[in-house]
Formats: C-alpha cells, sequence, structure tokens
C-alpha cells in the first residue's frame, strides 16, 4: 500500500467533514431547542448502532489483527460509554456535562493516537523505500 498517494488526505477530509458535523450539532443543541435535541439524540444513537454493526463487521471479517483487535477496542469502549452515559446521565445535567467534556478529551486523544500510527506508517514506508533504493544502488 502507497501512503504518499493520498490515503491520509482522504482520511483527514472525512475527518474533517465529521468536525464540522459534530461541531454544527453541538451549536443546535446550544439554541435550546428541546425537541430538535430530542430529534438529534434519536438520530444519533442511530447512527451509532450503525457504526457498532461496522465494527463488529471489522472484529469479525479483517484481514489484519492489529485492525480487528482495535476496532474490539472501539466496540467496548464504545458500550462501556454508552453504559456510564445512560447512568450517570439521568443524575443530573452537570454529570452529564461533565461526561461530555471527558468525551471531548477522549476524541482528542484518539487523535494525538492516528497522528502517531500515521506517522509510524510513514515511517516503516520510508525506511522500506530506503532499503530498496540501497538495493538497487548496490546491484548496479
Amino acid at each position: 500500500m502507497e501512503l504518499n498517494n493520498g490515503m491520509f488526505a482522504i482520511k483527514l477530509h472525512e475527518l474533517n467533514q465529521q468536525y464540522g458535523h459534530l461541531q454544527s450539532r453541538i451549536l443546535l443543541c446550544q439554541n435550546r431547542n428541546h425537541n430538535k435535541i430530542r430529534q438529534e439524540i434519536i438520530k444519533i444513537k442511530k447512527e451509532s448502532e450503525e457504526n457498532d454493526l461496522l465494527l463488529q463487521n471489522r472484529i469479525d471479517y479483517s484481514r489484519s489483527q492489529a485492525v480487528s483487535e482495535l476496532a474490539a477496542a472501539q466496540m467496548d469502549y464504545s458500550k462501556r460509554a454508552k453504559e456510564i452515559l445512560e447512568k450517570d446521565s439521568l443524575c443530573s445535567y452537570e454529570s452529564a456535562a461533565l461526561y461530555a467534556e471527558y468525551a471531548i478529551d477522549f476524541a482528542t486523544q484518539a487523535m494525538r493516537n492516528a497522528l502517531l500510527a500515521s506517522f509510524c506508517a510513514i515511517d516503516l514506508q520510508l525506511t522500506e523505500e530506503e532499503k530498496n533504493k540501497k538495493r538497487s544502488e548496490n546491484n548496479e
């Protein structure tokens, strides 16, 4: 797989779109339209269920053990986070707000992990290219 063909650029574009969507939904939520907020909650729960199905498919059918394990970790986190949200959000809006803040912090950490994984993949590709270049120079 060639990494310098824009693979990460495409994923970054997808991430940017999702971030924009997240931002607009949070701003919508803050306008205090209660009915719209409840509709958004239903939509987001449905999207989450669809994402869980995609994760399960990655767990079951991925050719890469690492991808399968990462998908399983995401699934475990998702299930546990939902359990905590459902339990704690019933207590008070303060606990739900703290949960939301932590979830945003967790997303930031996930972005750092993605950055590290991207750099490691690029580093490995460049190392392989350097080895191949040295081999071809030695064979000449």
